[in-house]
């Protein structure tokens, strides 16, 4: 895989250890379990590939803003459904991708396939409406971290298209069984 970044240095962010921006604590008050999330086109804590970089802001970034495939375990008893949010966590928390509502049944979302069928999309930082899609990384400086979180949820959230970072936070409190993340690097321009 080509990657045309340089990383001199990163933190690295750990599965179990990540702390990501959406409610920690899961029915009952109880910390969740831990679901082991991968991507077959990154492996956690490295550069993501060019390809899904945005191809935004006046020519900043000049990828194909493709979403990258991700995989996750198999749901545990009790999962009626996944959200997923990808964050730009060193940048106030950008929302660059969520999904909620997807069906418990499955796994994965392949490269390229950010409206995952039977799946609601919410609204990220930089979207004046909804329109659905993955907005790929377009970082103004090095190091960033982008973090993809898949929450197993024992409720289905019946949000609206469009739901904001806030509303699907507020909609999962309580209703995480599991959650997982990996990580991946940019640095921009890209």
């Amino acid at each position: 895989m080509k990657r045309s970044v340089a990383i001199a240095a990163f933190a690295m962010v750990g599965m179990s250890g990540c702390s990501t921006p959406a409610d920690d604590v899961g029915a009952g008050g109880a910390i969740q379990a831990t679901l082991s999330v991968t991507s077959a086109d990154f492996a956690d804590g490295t550069p993501m590939p060019d390809w899904t970089t945005a191809n935004a802001l006046g020519g900043q970034c000049a990828g194909d803003n493709t979403n990258p495939q991700l995989s996750w375990e198999s749901p545990s008893t009790g999962t009626a459904g996944f959200a997923l949010t990808m964050i730009d966590t060193d940048a106030r928390d950008f929302v660059h991708w969520m999904l909620a509502d997807i069906p418990a049944s499955t796994t994965s979302i392949e490269r390229g396939a950010a409206d995952e069928a039977g799946a609601v999309g919410g609204k990220g930082t930089l979207s004046s409406e909804y329109d659905g899609t993955y907005f790929g990384p377009c970082p103004p400086g090095p190091d960033h971290h982008y973090v993809f979180t898949v929450y197993a949820l024992d409720a289905a959230l019946a949000l609206e298209p469009g739901f904001t970072f806030g509303e699907l936070k507020a909609a999962m409190k309580g209703h995480i069984l599991a959650q997982g993340s990996v990580t991946g690097l940019r640095s921009g321009p890209a």
